[in-house]
């Protein structure tokens, strides 16, 4: 057999790709899942139980405080901005004219001394 015939031969093989039989794929496939570990259980759709910490924080209570303290926060931070002038002096003194400063001071004794003599 010479080269050229042994190209044919070749060729043609690879025209048409040899297909395994339907009992070898079977037996495979059989090995193959008797080789597989055991799928491990499902868990059950239950909420595991939770700690007091996360207890304590899912009280009716805190889903209305968070938000209102956020919002409290939201509304310091835009009076501090305001009330800054054109300046942008972020002093004690220059939040405490203001009206709104002059009152946050009287009803909340503390914050008039974080601020400092006016």
């Amino acid at each position: 057999m010479d080269d050229r015939a042994l190209d044919d031969l070749f060729a043609a093989a690879r025209a048409t790709p040899p297909e395994p039989s339907a009992r070898l794929t079977a037996q495979l496939f059989e090995e193959a899942f008797a080789q597989q570990p055991e799928a491990p259980p499902v868990p059950s759709a239950a909420r595991r139980p939770r700690g007091r910490f996360a207890r304590f924080f899912d009280a009716p209570l805190w889903r209305g405080a968070m938000p209102a303290g956020l919002a409290m926060v939201a509304l310091i931070g835009i009076w501090i901005g305001l009330s800054a002038g054109d300046a942008l002096a972020l002093e004690a003194s220059a939040m405490m004219e203001t009206e709104f400063g002059l009152e946050l001071a009287y009803r909340f004794p503390t914050i008039g001394g974080w601020m400092g003599d006016i």
